[in-house]
């Protein structure tokens, strides 16, 4: 069986990533569907929101995140909406 892995590489420690810029344009694209842009958008929101250390960090562009969640949910595609619920989860830990 050949599986291949798909990962994203990060150039920056979690740490350093300004997540008020970044992580809005990574939850716009939860309403891609085409590969690789729907890899990208779903895995950099995992990997931000997994390696989150401070909650503060993401609190002034939630209302932005939130928007892009209400838009994914309403798109009318299944895919897009099960990714969206299971990572709109990982917000509310």
């Amino acid at each position: 069986n050949d599986t291949t892995i798909t990962t994203l590489k990060w150039n920056k420690s979690f740490d350093e990533i300004n997540y008020t810029s970044i992580l809005p344009i990574c939850f716009e694209g939860l309403i891609e569907t085409d590969h690789p842009f729907k890899f990208a958008s779903r895995q950099s929101c995992i990997d931000l929101l997994d390696n989150l250390k401070e909650a503060t960090k993401i609190y002034s562009c939630l209302p932005r995140i939130f928007t892009y969640i209400r838009v994914a949910l309403t798109c009318g595609n299944e895919d897009v909406y099960l990714a969206t619920c299971d990572i709109a989860e990982k917000v509310n830990k």
